[in-house]
């Protein structure tokens, strides 16, 4: 497909109309021939419209993008100023490795971002993001799973897996090493970064729930940290993400329904309503 004067997202619809199915950024990037990081951005633009969805490991159209593609309704990545000249906002590597794991369902390993990013694997990049993650654990707006799951590599010991638990914005917080703080441009808030003793999941679990978590609570904290929040997540039917919510007493949904799917699936009794 010829990219001189298509719109990335124009490219990226027009492909998913013709296979009518699920493709990964790298082969829209091969189908189209445009780089990783302007399909990932592109992507990006896109899902917040609610054109397009993610499910490990492609992309599809929404409803909504179907209709609006054959519509012949269009997204521009940027916005264009007084004079037509496309304005664009300056995103840095943590700036886009920060939304990609938010397009990635919440979860991901840091080898699996590096390709979709479009950088190569590095001991540069890798110990870049790695550093970042670690602080940001700090705040509370991510967690590392307590279990290293499948590296991509066939010799690798294992990779850690990075979970999102507060997307506050498109805006990666900001890592202010010189002051010990973390700020998150997209709320405004200030995080003091302190040191974060080696502590076990369920301590911090009851610590997030004021020292009295439901008996499920700790049931699903003791689970998570013998097996892993991804294979306990895969047996409650939720994301890691959401497993991580429910722990840390952020989540926002219905904790009734989420409470049966542990007693039912992890602690075989059923709750009684």
């Amino acid at each position: 497909m010829s990219n001189d004067r298509a719109w990335v997202s124009d490219a990226i619809i027009a492909e998913l109309l013709r296979v009518n199915g699920g493709l990964a950024n790298s082969a829209l990037a091969a189908a189209t021939g445009y780089g990783g990081k302007q399909i990932s951005n592109a992507l990006e633009t896109l899902k917040r419209r609610a054109w397009v969805r993610y499910v490990s490991p492609a992309w599809f159209l929404t409803d909504s993008g179907l209709q609006a593609a054959k519509s012949g309704e269009s997204v521009r990545c940027g916005d264009r100023g007084k004079a037509g000249v496309r304005v664009s906002e300056r995103r840095t590597f943590r700036d886009c490795a920060w939304r990609m794991l938010n397009n990635m369902g919440g979860s991901a390993t840091i080898d699996e971002l590096l390709p979709l990013l479009g950088k190569e694997e590095s001991r540069s990049h890798h110990h870049n993001l790695s550093g970042y993650f670690n602080a940001l654990c700090a705040t509370g707006l991510i967690t590392r799973n307590s279990r290293p799951v499948k590296g991509i590599a066939l010799t690798s010991p294992g990779a850690v897996e990075w979970i999102l638990l507060d997307y506050t914005g498109p805006k990666a917080p900001i890592w202010r090493q010189s002051k010990g703080e973390i700020f998150d441009p997209n709320s405004g808030e200030i995080y003091p970064l302190q040191m974060v003793l080696d502590e076990s999941g369920p301590d911090k679990v009851k610590r997030a729930w004021g020292g009295k978590p439901p008996e499920w609570v700790m049931v699903l904290a003791r689970i998570c940290k013998a097996k892993g929040q991804r294979d306990t997540a895969r047996k409650i039917g939720c994301s890691p993400a959401t497993v991580n919510k429910v722990l840390y007493n952020k989540y926002l949904g219905n904790s009734g329904k989420f409470e049966q799917a542990v007693r039912v699936n992890l602690m075989k009794k059923e709750v009684r309503i």
